[in-house]
This record gives C-alpha cells, sequence and structure tokens, in this order.
C-alpha cells in the first residue's frame, strides 16, 4: 500500500449486497446515497442473503472494491428459514481468506436487519466504510488482469 495516502481523506469504495426483505418496502438506499459522503456506494439487491457465495465476495474485492457490506434478515425473521445464517457461515469463511492473504478481514462484513430504513442502511454502510478507511485502498486496487 502506498504510505502516502492519507486515510483520512481516502474514500472507500463500497459494494452492499443486502436481502429484499430486510428493507423497508418503500426504502430506495440509492436514493438516500447522497446524504453521506466520504464514500462510494453501490447497492444490488438480492431475493435472499443465502444467494451470495464466497465465489461472488472474492470476485468483489478482486475487482477492485475497497469493502464489502453483506446486509440479511434477522436470524428468527428469514423467510428462508435458513438464508442469512447460510450467508454468515459463507462471509466468515471468506473473511478467514482474506485474513490469510492478509488483505484484512474488516473489508467484509455482515449485519443483520428486518425493516430497515435508508437511513439505518445508511449508518450501517458507513460504519462499515469507516472499518475500510483505517484498512486504506484495496491492495488490488488497479491490478492488471491477466
Amino acid at each position: 500500500m502506498d504510505s502516502k495516502i492519507d486515510k483520512g481523506k481516502f474514500e472507500p469504495e463500497m459494494v452492499v449486497l443486502f436481502c429484499q426483505h430486510c428493507m423497508g418496502k418503500d426504502e430506495d438506499p440509492k436514493a438516500a446515497l447522497n446524504k453521506i459522503s466520504g464514500l462510494k456506494a453501490e447497492f444490488l439487491i438480492m431475493p435472499c442473503s443465502s444467494k451470495v457465495e464466497t465465489s461472488h465476495m472474492v470476485k468483489i474485492l478482486a475487482d477492485g472494491a475497497d469493502g464489502l457490506l453483506v446486509v440479511g434478515c434477522k436470524t428468527d425473521r428469514c423467510r428462508f428459514l435458513t438464508g442469512s445464517t447460510m450467508a454468515e457461515k459463507r462471509v466468515d469463511y471468506a473473511r478467514g481468506l482474506l485474513d490469510e492473504i492478509r488483505m484484512g478481514v474488516d473489508r467484509l462484513r455482515m449485519e443483520r436487519g428486518e425493516e430497515l430504513s435508508c437511513l439505518q442502511m445508511m449508518a450501517l454502510v458507513q460504519s462499515q466504510a469507516d472499518a475500510v478507511r483505517a484498512l486504506g485502498p484495496n491492495p488490488m486496487k488497479g491490478a492488471k488482469k491477466r
């Protein structure tokens, strides 16, 4: 990592994968994104957090995202019974891989919520961005594809 980078001014590029059932019906996180500054975020909705695979998370980071947040339903509120639990196990496994290659486990996190408002979602994203900001830019960012 470039030691000249001021981590306080670093604007992390975040990807947020979230279960369609964890947010309120009329909530649109993309519309609320302009209410926070100091980061860039892309929101991708999933039918269930269980749809996220370890390979998806690793690829998102390998493609240059500085951080990744997976948001699923609360354990006892998952409409697919074990979807968020499956996602959590995959996130934990992917975090282990990040630790192994010393990329920083804090680049990836899972949160759970129910009927989240846009403001609550933005608070989760901001919290994850703060953790990523402490790590600095993704070391794979800008790596040439082979």
